[in-house]
Parts: structure tokens; sequence; C-alpha cells
């Protein structure tokens, strides 16, 4: 289970959406995409081929080069979409097999969690995100696929200089078990170069 975190705008679904990318073109893994920051699928797909090309401009290309690019993403990305289904671990995990039938899953790449319910309703959020982490966690083990989940800070609170305070495992809205249950936890951190 891996969790992606960071400062609001800090180029989390731009970080990993380059990061599978590069593991579906360059490294020939499949990735399964359940993206709720990206309702339009051929605009997310477009996207993934711009950074496949390593361009934004599609007009020097041949034909053979781009026949290459599309049957590489419909060997190895699948995006799900929900419907009207709720957004689940079972439905979403459901899905993602649904997928692995047709080919092989490596990475399910879930954008944001903020989305997700859990599949039974339990009062506490603390333990409603615990029961959500290990399902999915537990399923990936079985499975041989990680979980990539991107989840957003809570209210972050600023120093006596006016500078918020930096993101860390403790710093991701709703409970401690993000730290707890994660086997990697990564933090996004947008990068100004002035010159």
């Amino acid at each position: 289970l891996m969790v992606v975190t960071g400062k609001p705008n800090s180029g989390k679904t731009d970080w990993c959406r380059c990061l599978m990318s590069h593991l579906a073109f360059h490294q020939k893994k499949g990735v399964c995409f359940c993206s709720f920051e990206e309702p339009n699928k051929a605009k997310h797909l477009a996207s993934l081929v711009r950074i496949a090309l390593g361009t934004t401009e599609f007009n020097g290309f041949t034909p053979h080069q781009m026949s290459y690019v599309m049957s590489s993403l419909d060997s190895h990305v699948v995006n799900i979409s929900l419907g009207t289904r709720r957004p689940t671990p079972n439905v979403i995990i459901r899905l993602c097999e649904e997928a692995m039938r047709r080919q092989p899953v490596h990475f399910l790449y879930v954008d944001p969690y903020l989305f997700i319910e859990p599949d039974h309703n339990i009062e506490s959020e603390t333990l409603q995100i615990k029961q959500v982490l290990t399902r999915f966690q537990s399923w990936g083990r079985q499975r041989n696929v990680w979980v990539v989940i991107v989840a957003h800070p809570r209210k972050l609170v600023k120093d006596a200089a006016g500078k918020f305070e930096e993101i860390d495992e403790y710093t991701i809205s709703g409970s401690a078990h993000w730290a707890n249950l994660a086997d990697y936890l990564l933090s996004v951190k947008r990068v100004f170069v002035i010159a």
C-alpha cells in the first residue's frame, strides 16, 4: 500500500500520472486507474499519451509511432468507471479484477481517497479509514498488486513566519492509520526555482 500526500496544488495527481505513465509505457506494467480527479477519461488518456511521448505536439509523429503508443496504452492501461455504483473498496476491487481478466494489472491507482466510502457504515472516521486501507492492502498483497492512494492533508497550520507546516504522515486528514498502515508514504512538494 502506497499513500501519496502533499499540500493542495502540490502536484500529487500530476506526479502520480507521470509515475504511472512511466510504469505503463516504459516498464510495461499494467496500471488500473480509478481517478475521481479525472472524470473526462478521454482527456486523461490524452495526458498519458503526452507524457509517454514527451511532447504536447503530435503532428511530427508517424501513424506507425502513434499506433505503437495506442497499442501500448490498450495493453497496459485500464480506466475504470464506477458509473452509479458506490465508490467503496469492494466495488473498485471488483472492477479492477474484471480488468485483470483481460490483462495483467500491477498497480491500482485511486485518486483521491476523499471520494471513497467504506464498505460498511462505521461512525468513527478513524475506523472507516482503517477499514478502507486494510481492505485495499490485504487485497493488494493477495493479488500482488501495489495499491496507490492519493490522500489530502488536514487543514494545515501556519507557523510564526506565516508558512504552512511541512507535510508528514501525521498531517493526513482523518487518522493516524495512514502512517500506521501504509507500506510507503510519499509526500509530494512542488518546488519553484527562481532564475
